[in-house]
C-alpha cells in the first residue's frame, strides 16, 4: 500500500495544524442530531463554510471567522453512514473515554468519573457533533448565527462551552502554554524539519512504524482519508489549591514560585528548568522555539534541574527515560506526539498572572469555575493520547517516582502505601513534597473525528457504499 507523499492542505481542515492565535474568541458548540433529521443535518453539515489549513496559514490576509467540525462515533451513525465505515473505526473512537476500564487508565476517578462530568457521559445527551467556532471579535453574534441554522437543520445544541484569553498565552496556573508542538513532516512547514511523520497525525500516511495509518472504511469509501481524530476534555483547574498547596511546602514565596516551576518543569514566563534552574530567563525577549531547543539526556541526565516527575518532563520526555539510549528514546517520543489546540475558559484567579499575585490573592474568593478545553490531535487515539495519558502522565512509577503521579494532572487521591508525593531530585535523597488534593478534574470529554473539508461536504449524501469515491447509495 502506498501513500502520497504530501497531505492536501486546502482540503485539510485548518485547527489541526494551525492554532489560530491571533482569533481572539472562540466557542465549541456540541449538537446532538435530531431523530429523523439526518438527511436535513447532513446537507446542514455539508454547507458549513470550513476553513482549510492553507487558508490558516495566510493568517495576516484572512481575519475570520473561521470554523470547523468533528463528529463523534455516534454522530456518524446518527447522519446516517454506511456500517461499512462505522464497523470499520477502531475500538477507542467506537467506545469514547467513558468506559470503567478506560476512565480508570486515563485517571478519570473520584470527583473527576464520568458519571459527575457536566457533558460527554452516559447520563447527559448524547454528543454527535462539536462545531469550533473562532473570531477576533463578536463571537456572540457569530454563535447565535450558526445555532439558529443548525436548529432549523435539525440539530439540537447541547452545550456552548466557551472561552476567553489570558494574559501572554497563560494558563490559569499562571504559566506559559503551548510552546512544544511538533511539526507533521508533508504539512507544508518551511524547511525540511520534522518532528513527526504525517501518519501520526493523519490517516493514509506512513506513520513513525513505517506503517500506513489506518484509513476506516478504506477500500470502501475515501471519507476517512486524512482525517484526524479529536480529543476534547474539559478540564477544570484548582487554581487557588495549587499554588496554597505550593506556599505550603515552601518557606518562603520565592521557593514557592520555585516549586511551582519544578512541578510544571518551566518557569511561569515559559523557560525551562534545564535552560535556566535559577529564574525565568527567557520570559521575554525570546520565541518559543528559543524556549523548545532543549533535551534531558546530556543537560540534566540526573533531574537535578528539572525533577523527573515534572508535567513536560513527563508528558514530552524528549531523549530521555523510556528506552535505552537518547536516540532510540527520541524514536519511541515521537511516535505518541499530539498536537494541542486548547483554550481557556472561566474568569481568572489573577489577571494579571502574575505569580506573586496569584500568591497574593490566596484565601480571596476563587470565583468560580475556570479550567482549560483541551483539544488534540493524533492518528491513533490508545497509541498518542492515551498511551502519553496512560503511562507517562498517570504512572504513578514513572521515572522510578514512588507513587507521584504527574503533579499537575494526576489523581493524587491515597489508595494504597504511601501517600501521593512530588520527588524533587537531589545528590543524595530525594525530596519529597506531600500532594495531598488533585489540581486538575475532568468535568466533560468526548471522541472525536475531524474529516477533511471534502468528507464534510459529502454529507449531503447520507450513505456511502461501493470502490469509488462519491458511490452513493
Amino acid at each position: 500500500m502506498t501513500s502520497p507523499t504530501a497531505i492536501a492542505l486546502d482540503d485539510i481542515q485548518g485547527i489541526v495544524l494551525h492554532g489560530y492565535g491571533h482569533l481572539h474568541e472562540a466557542r465549541f458548540v456540541l449538537l446532538g442530531v435530531r431523530a429523523g433529521h439526518a438527511a436535513q443535518a447532513g446537507r446542514y453539515l455539508a454547507s458549513l463554510p470550513l476553513t482549510s489549513a492553507s487558508k490558516a496559514a495566510r493568517r495576516e490576509q484572512e481575519p475570520g471567522p473561521f470554523v470547523n467540525v468533528a463528529f463523534t462515533h455516534a454522530g456518524l451513525e446518527a447522519l446516517g453512514l454506511d456500517a461499512k465505515l462505522l464497523d470499520d473505526f477502531p475500538r477507542d473512537f467506537v467506545e469514547g473515554p467513558t468506559t470503567a476500564a478506560r476512565a480508570r487508565l486515563l485517571g478519570d476517578q473520584g470527583n473527576s468519573r464520568p458519571a459527575n462530568w457536566i457533558w460527554g457521559s452516559p447520563g447527559t445527551p448524547t454528543v454527535h457533533a462539536m462545531l469550533l467556532l473562532y473570531a477576533k471579535d463578536g463571537i456572540d453574534a457569530l454563535c447565535a448565527t450558526y445555532l439558529r441554522a443548525a436548529a432549523a437543520a435539525g440539530l439540537d445544541a447541547l452545550l456552548c462551552l466557551d472561552t476567553i484569553r489570558l494574559p501572554r498565552r497563560q494558563e490559569h496556573f499562571g504559566f506559559r502554554d503551548g510552546i512544544a508542538q511538533p511539526t507533521v513532516k508533508d504539512a507544508g512547514a518551511p524547511g525540511p524539519a520534522f518532528d513527526v511523520e504525517t501518519g501520526e497525525i493523519f490517516l493514509g500516511h506512513p506513520n513513525g512504524f513505517g506503517e500506513i495509518a489506518h484509513v476506516p472504511g478504506g477500500g470502501h469509501t475515501p471519507f476517512a482519508r486524512n482525517g484526524s481524530y479529536l480529543v476534547a476534555r474539559q478540564l477544570e483547574q484548582d487554581v487557588p489549591g495549587f499554588w496554597a498547596a505550593c506556599r505550603a511546602a515552601a518557606a518562603s514565596d520565592d521557593e514557592a514560585i520555585h516549586l511551582a516551576s519544578r512541578m510544571v518543569g518551566r518557569w511561569p514566563g515559559g523557560t525551562p528548568l534545564v535552560l535556566d534552574a535559577q529564574r525565568d530567563s527567557m520570559a521575554s525577549g525570546f520565541t518559543d522555539a528559543d524556549r523548545n531547543a532543549f533535551e534531558y539526556a546530556d543537560a540534566d541526565p540526573k533531574g537535578l534541574k528539572c525533577p523527573f516527575g515534572a508535567h513536560v518532563r513527563r508528558s514530552h520526555p524528549r531523549d530521555w527515560g523510556v528506552a535505552a539510549s537518547a536516540a532510540e528514546s527520541r524514536t519511541v517520543v515521537s511516535r505518541h506526539r499530539i498536537i494541542r489546540r486548547g483554550r481557556a475558559y472561566g474568569a481568572p484567579f489573577c489577571p494579571d498572572a502574575e505569580p506573586r499575585s496569584y500568591l497574593e490573592a490566596l484565601g480571596a474568593d476563587p470565583g468560580g469555575p475556570r479550567g482549560l478545553h483541551f483539544l488534540c490531535f493524533n492518528a491513533n487515539i490508545e497509541q498518542q493520547f492515551e498511551f502519553v495519558q496512560r503511562q507517562w502522565c498517570e504512572n504513578p512509577k514513572f521515572a522510578g517516582a514512588v507513587n507521584g503521579a504527574d503533579p499537575l494532572l494526576g489523581d493524587h487521591r491515597q489508595l494504597e502505601g504511601d501517600p501521593p508525593t512530588f520527588s524533587i531530585e537531589r545528590e543524595t535523597t530525594a525530596e519529597r513534597i506531600p500532594l495531598t488534593r488533585r489540581f486538575v478534574h475532568t468535568r466533560g470529554a468526548a471522541y472525536l473525528f475531524m474529516p477533511t473539508i471534502a468528507a464534510v461536504a459529502s454529507l449531503a449524501v447520507a450513505r456511502y457504499t461501493g470502490p469509488e469515491a462519491g458511490a452513493v447509495s
